[in-house]
């Protein structure tokens, strides 16, 4: 019912227009005059050939789409059709915004005016010249070689002999109305045609079939001059203010498959003349963003038009929709947590220039928490997902956040983390928690308790096991492994403290090692103990079996039983106390020393099960189910 009422009331209040269709001419007035490129847009990328094939489409009668226009009170920074450069935002001119169209449309301009286009590969500007030939109908390029010329292109022909500009029409001249196409040329040629009679280079009979022949073309580029003229392309122009609509209408109808989102708006929107130090500059917001999340050992150069180094390990590694999220609750933040994105929206340039330490110094406190629960060395939203984050930047947001109770915070950090507090898009449950915390200990704690799901595999006859496995990358087994990580694993020998964040990239998954490895023999063992082939697949991929070590160490044991791996280091004085780091004791270890493999498995469940217990009991009376016991 709630989607029939949104739908009725977008029809009611017509936020979207279809308006008449648009001859060429119409559409060169609207990009001279209205029509601008949002700062969010990719730049022009088409070669000749896409540009050919469009005016070989529209010449057809062929459809080639909708242009999507937004008309919207949203200042913007944009770019003119075929700009080098974005222009900051200008209060006193509204403009319509490109959608969908834009490599259309600027092909369509490019070649029926004929001005220089830039693109972002290249230095200087590009010229889309193209010709009508008029004997084969067909469009080509100014370098278009012609077989019945001796291949000498276009662009030859007409140095050597301009009558051939009736041949092939160059389609710029199309639309100059000073110059009168074709009739100029044809008048050009004509009194051409006189000047070799009177000289008696030609005779009056040659004179008069040139001119019938001149004559003839003329007629023909009129007709299809016409054919052009009747081509209309059609427009739909959005009618809204909100961002929402717009980010849902540009994903559906653009066609190029460009994702867009809140940021590339807000990179638009904020694109203006600030203040710094007392002098103007251009305000960039990928700049800002960069000297958030900067972690390398340079002082940070706050100079608005100042561009920090593309070396992505200098930085944390947080979206820019997360980041913005953040931005807001850091600077918007009173009673309630700024979460919505109207609360991005309302963010301007010269705020976020003038707050860039203080949210540089919340999201430190983030980190400095992470790293003390978690053994995280930066952010990451690759483990901690942007609800956590957004919930921990409100906390660090109070002036007197040092005065909070740890104990407090730490009970819904880690509840959150297992029991997947916040699934989907759970703005609103966030809001609620907050809304606790800022109450007292009490009332938040029983909040917490709230929702709990079951945390053990229903679907086999073993239920034993946590629902964490190596080949599903839910969220149990990511929080899980954060919980291993926390614990400051050591390799094996005792000598390397392992830890996630250096294993960050394509190969990170290289350091989660199967205890009881997948290709050994003592893997075979265990797998015979099942009748269900999936159910042993899911028993030795579980979080039960996974290790964190380095990934040299997680190679050179690939293959091996456990004991053949781990006897090396028996010797090592503190051999037990490294197997400690991993929630192995000694008599665990006994177990895969005697080839007791389930047995080793579901006793380190429990071993996991008690730090969960540990972590996430909100008091003495607290039950988290008779499992975790």
């Amino acid at each position: 019912m709630e989607s029939l009422n949104r739908e009725l009331e977008r029809i009611n209040n017509a936020s979207s227009e279809k308006h008449e269709p648009l001859t060429f001419k119409e559409i060169l007035r609207k990009i001279d005059n209205e029509w601008v490129i949002p700062e969010f847009q990719r730049n022009f990328v088409w070669d000749i050939d896409k540009v050919i094939l469009l005016f070989d489409s529209m010449y057809h009668g062929y459809n080639i789409g909708n242009i999507f226009l937004w008309k919207t009170n949203n200042k913007l920074a944009y770019r003119k059709i075929g700009g080098k450069e974005s222009m900051p935002i200008n209060k006193e001119k509204t403009h319509t915004y490109i959608l969908d169209g834009q490599q259309r449309l600027t092909s369509i301009y490019g070649v029926l005016t004929g001005k220089e286009l830039y693109r972002p590969d290249r230095v200087n500007p590009i010229y889309h010249k193209i010709y009508f030939d008029l004997n084969k109908c067909e469009f080509i390029s100014e370098k278009q070689k012609i077989e019945k010329y001796n291949d000498k292109t276009v662009k030859k022909l007409i140095e050597e002999d301009d009558s051939k500009r009736l041949e092939f029409i160059e389609m710029s001249q199309i639309y100059e109305e000073n110059e009168r196409f074709p009739e100029k040329i044809y008048e050009e040629l004509s009194d051409k045609l006189e000047e070799q009679e009177k000289n008696g280079e030609i005779t009056p009979d040659k004179r008069r079939a040139f001119r019938e022949e001149l004559k003839k073309k003329k007629q023909q580029i009129l007709d299809f001059i016409k054919i052009m003229n009747h081509y209309k392309i059609p427009q739909i122009v959005e009618l809204t203010n909100s961002l929402d609509n717009v980010v849902t209408v540009f994903e559906r109808i653009n066609t190029q498959n460009i994702r867009l989102d809140i940021f590339d708006i807000m990179v638009a929107k904020t694109y203006r003349k600030i203040k710094y130090n007392n002098k103007d500059y251009l305000f960039n917001l990928r700049f800002a963003i960069k000297k958030i999340l900067y972690n390398g050992k340079e002082k940070l150069n706050l100079d608005p038009t100042q561009e920090l180094t593309n070396d992505s390990s200098l930085y944390d590694n947080i979206d820019n929709v997360t980041l913005l999220r953040l931005i807001s609750i850091c600077l918007n933040s009173k009673k309630r947590i700024a979460l919505q994105k109207s609360d991005i929206d309302i963010l301007n340039a010269q705020q976020i220039q003038e707050n860039i330490l203080k949210v540089r110094g919340i999201l430190n406190q983030v980190k400095l928490y992470l790293s003390s629960n978690l053994n995280l060395k930066e952010l990451d939203t690759k483990y901690i997902n942007n609800k956590i984050l957004s919930f921990l930047s409100y906390v660090f947001t109070k002036e007197d956040y040092r005065k909070i109770d740890s104990s407090q915070l730490d009970k819904w950090f880690w509840n959150t983390m297992i029991f997947n507090r916040y699934p989907g898009a759970q703005l609103q449950k966030i809001e609620d928690d907050v809304e606790e915390f800022n109450k007292g200990k009490d009332k938040f704690l029983e909040k917490i308790k709230d929702n709990r799901g079951n945390i053990f595999n229903t679907e086999f006859k073993n239920k034993k096991f946590i629902d964490a496995r190596y080949d599903k990358q839910n969220n149990l087994y990511g929080s899980l492994i954060l919980l291993l990580n926390s614990l400051k694993p050591k390799d094996f020998d005792g000598k390397i403290e392992v830890n996630l964040t250096d294993y960050i990239g394509p190969k990170n998954k290289d350091n989660k090692h199967h205890i009881i490895p997948k290709n050994s023999s003592a893997a075979k063992k265990l797998k015979s103990l099942f009748e269900d082939e999936k159910e042993a697949e899911f028993v030795i991929n579980n979080i039960a079996n996974i290790s964190l070590i380095t990934a040299g160490s997680n190679k050179e044991h690939g293959k091996k039983d456990p004991l053949s791996y781990l006897k090396d280091h028996e010797e090592d004085s503190n051999f037990y106390g490294t197997l400690e780091t991993h929630l192995i004791n000694k008599e665990m270890y006994e177990d895969l020393k005697n080839e007791r493999y389930n047995e080793f498995l579901e006793k380190r469940t429990k071993m996991i099960l008690k730090k969960i217990n540990k972590f996430c009991k909100v008091n003495e009376e607290d039950s988290l189910g008779p499992n975790l016991e």
